[in-house]
């Protein structure tokens, strides 16, 4: 009995033993066409062939796909996923030698692609309000400059007030880096703002729709505000404002139109020149209720100053005259600088010219030649 129970023991060992040497003599090798027409394939970390999972790939560590993933159902990944690098350090990093491109397409929908950010305090399970200070989203564009990627660039979506269930008012802030000389020290982090020194703010939206350019603290439905030294006609403190338009013709022509719509008939524009806060002189047309619409150039004396006036019908008063009765109305007196020769030019063009003899102190009229004004000899000057 003993020696068949031996012999028992010893015929399970060796068959277990032909079975395993069985196993490695013919190891599990790939397809040589994609199943299942070619056999069974390979395990998915060894196979070159295209493979279709219809359940789950769960309690994965790590996921390398040299060739195209292709995921029909919903994907999760509590790592960063790296594309054209093994080590990404961030939650979606893309590195490439050649352009990269990332596209989405909108097919029905009617209402195109909309790429949304959220942003929260507190944690996924349970999110606190935004505050100010804080960042909604953004984009900033960096490159390499022989040390480090530097921030050229950036636009953030921020919150103009803590917010809360009826308080959500935002801005958009356009940031820019300055060149050389003074080029920017760029280094840290977009989302902590350690590197927040190297591009500067140059444009703002602010939450009721006003832009600044130059001010985050816009005033106007468009303010700008020179900070410093700017380009231009070598004024070292300057905003400018400039309209370019290159093209011939009379048809092409760059315009600024102020227009003022008013239902009660009266409109006023204005084009302030202010120093320190304060205005100065000042470009209006206004229209009043009586109907006269007028052009003017004032100045701010303690009351409006009228240099000069131009009312409905193209008459002009000068000297704070806002009744000209003539095409030209002088309140005060007008002055011709003395000459002490001829004008050059008196033709039939220029009749009724008139100019200031110095030697004679009289006044002389062109009338095809320079005249005395009272008894029509020749002007002596």
């Amino acid at each position: 009995m003993v020696r068949n129970t031996e012999v028992l023991v010893l015929s399970i060992f060796t068959s277990i033993l032909v079975a395993f040497s069985a196993g490695s003599a013919f190891a599990w090798t790939g397809a040589t066409t994609t199943p299942p027409n070619g056999g069974v394939s390979a395990p998915i970390n060894v196979s070159s062939k295209d493979q279709t999972k219809s359940g789950g790939l769960l309690n994965v560590w790590n996921l390398w796909v040299n060739s195209a993933l292709g995921v029909t159902g919903g994907g999760y990944f509590g790592g960063n996923v790296g594309i054209g690098t093994v080590a990404p350090n961030a939650q979606l990093q893309v590195v490439g030698s050649t352009n990269k491109e990332f596209s989405l397409y909108d097919y029905g929908g009617g209402h195109g692609v909309i790429a949304r950010m959220y942003a929260a305090n507190g944690s996924v399970a349970a999110p606190t309000a935004v505050k100010l200070g804080d960042i909604l989203g953004g984009f900033a564009a960096r490159g390499y400059n022989g040390s480090t990627f530097a921030r050229g660039a950036r636009i953030m979506a921020l919150p103009s007030e803590n917010w809360t269930p009826i308080a959500n008012g935002g801005v958009l802030v356009f940031e820019t880096a300055p060149s050389s000389p003074n080029p920017p020290n760029c280094i840290g982090s977009d989302i902590s703002g350690a590197g927040g020194a190297c591009s500067i703010e140059r444009m703002r939206i602010d939450q009721n729709g006003k832009v600044g350019i130059g001010t985050a603290s816009p005033t106007a439905p468009l303010d700008v505000v020179s900070p410093g030294p700017n380009e231009g006609g070598g004024h070292s403190n300057a905003a400018f404002f400039r309209t370019d338009f290159q093209n011939a013709g009379w048809q092409n022509h760059n315009v600024i139109s102020l227009d003022n719509v008013n239902g009660n008939g009266s409109f006023r524009n204005e084009v302030d020149f202010r120093g320190n806060g304060n205005v100065k002189w000042y470009l209006a047309n206004d229209k009043d209720y009586n109907g006269s619409d007028n052009f003017f150039i004032a100045r701010w004396v303690g009351f409006d100053y009228y240099g000069l006036f131009i009312d409905s019908n193209g008459r002009i008063g000068i000297g704070n005259n806002t009744n000209p009765v003539a095409t030209l109305d002088v309140n005060g007196f007008a002055r011709l600088a003395p000459q002490t020769s001829a004008p050059a030019i008196c033709n039939a063009s220029l009749r009724g010219s008139m100019a200031f003899s110095s030697g004679s102190g009289r006044i002389c009229v062109c009338d095809g030649s320079w005249k005395f004004d009272n008894d029509g000899s020749a002007c002596a000057w």
